[in-house]
């Protein structure tokens, strides 16, 4: 065998001492023994090939360090290294005490006890991050579900967050065919029609509420009086709800929040009144944001498209972070206001109805309604 510092090397499979190959009646051992025993000491097997200068070069590392001498309590790590971009690279290492970390910056750690900092785990896709920080932690994407932004199935604490909703139930006036739920309790189905519950092929069921033919009516889920206020924007709040109106003619349509009763009129949040509201107006083209801080004038901002107004069903989110900008969300897609809204400490009542112009009935269809807020 060589000596110190020499190497062995073979163009074949095996390697021979001799012309003979080693054997042994027990199990074969493969030594590398180096005399020496300071902190940092190694002995190496190099893995080494041409590159496409046909120059020999070292393509990756086996490499076993020396930790801590200390008889009777020698530690030791293992380094296995290949090459990137030219560098010999440690990509998996069994360190001092047992754990073994992966990649060159030890960003994975494989252990039995406690972590410090390498807590991340990154797969293939780059937005898709496992974080197990003992502080808080904002992942990229937060969807558990993609209306309540919840857990499925879970119950949602109430000391944590409050929470409304209203589905089709059974019956055939406005207050028995859907049940209002949670904050939602104590708001106003309203529709003075026949109402009913039918199955949609594509929606499933879903609650009709009908207006007579009379002027200025509203039909839908109304705020109740001005006692119980939904939420403020002091607090964080996610709404969703899917609706639809049966004709856009002699009709307005509004889904969000006030801070005082829904007025029936092509101005549904005025001078004096905070809210954000999504829908249309009479005289409106598309569908469109509504918005005040009662401080002036409401603004009014076309849904992204534009989005003529129409009779097809819609899915409207309006979602904020406590005293946040306010996110309104059409069908998917997001715009943010951030000029114009609702005051922090303004009292706020939901409001998701149709509303008649003229002596013409109409007819409002309420899929589901979400809401949950902080407090």
């Amino acid at each position: 065998m060589p000596d110190a510092g020499e190497s062995v090397r073979s163009d074949k499979a095996n390697i021979f001492t001799d012309a003979q190959k080693i054997q042994k009646p027990t199990t074969p051992v493969l030594t590398l023994y180096r005399i020496a025993n300071s902190v940092g000491n190694s002995v190496d097997i190099n893995f080494d090939l041409n590159d496409a200068g046909s120059v020999e070069t070292n393509f990756g590392t086996i490499e076993c360090e020396i930790v801590d001498p200390t008889d009777g309590s020698e530690d030791g790590k293992m380094n296995f290294k290949a090459m990137k971009a030219g560098s010999n690279t440690v990509g998996l290492r069994i360190n001092g005490t047992g754990e073994v970390d992966v990649g060159n910056n030890s960003r994975l750690r494989l252990t039995e006890t406690g972590l410090t900092a390498q807590r991340t785990v990154t797969f293939n896709d780059a937005n898709t991050v496992v974080a197990g920080e003992a502080n808080t932690q904002t992942l990229t994407n937060k969807t558990m579900d993609s209306r309540t932004n919840t857990c499925p199935n879970t119950a949602v604490n109430p000391l944590m967050f409050r929470w409304g909703c209203f589905q089709p139930s059974t019956g055939t006036t406005a207050v028995t065919i859907g049940q209002l739920d949670g904050i939602l309790g104590q708001h106003v189905a309203t529709g003075a029609g026949t109402n009913t519950v039918t199955f949609d092929t594509t929606e499933g069921m879903i609650c009709n509420f009908v207006a007579t033919a009379t002027a200025n009516l509203n039909v839908g889920i109304v705020a109740a009086n001005a006692t119980n206020p939904t939420c403020r924007r002091l607090f964080a709040c996610k709404m969703s709800a899917r609706v639809k109106i049966d004709s856009t003619t002699s009709a307005r349509m509004y889904v969000g929040f006030a801070s005082a009763a829904l007025a029936i009129s092509d101005t549904p949040i005025a001078s004096g009144v905070d809210g954000v509201l999504v829908g249309f107006t009479s005289a409106a083209t598309n569908f469109e944001i509504y918005s005040n801080d009662n401080s002036g004038t409401m603004t009014t901002t076309a849904i992204t498209g534009p989005i003529a107004k129409n009779a097809n069903w819609h899915t409207i989110e309006i979602n904020w972070t406590a005293s946040g900008n306010v996110d309104v969300i059409f069908d998917g897609t997001t715009q943010t206001l951030s000029a114009n809204i609702p005051l922090t400490t303004t009292n706020l009542y939901f409001n998701c109805v149709g509303q008649t112009t003229t002596t013409t009935a109409r007819t409002f269809s309420i899929h589901s309604i979400w809401i949950q807020c902080d407090k």
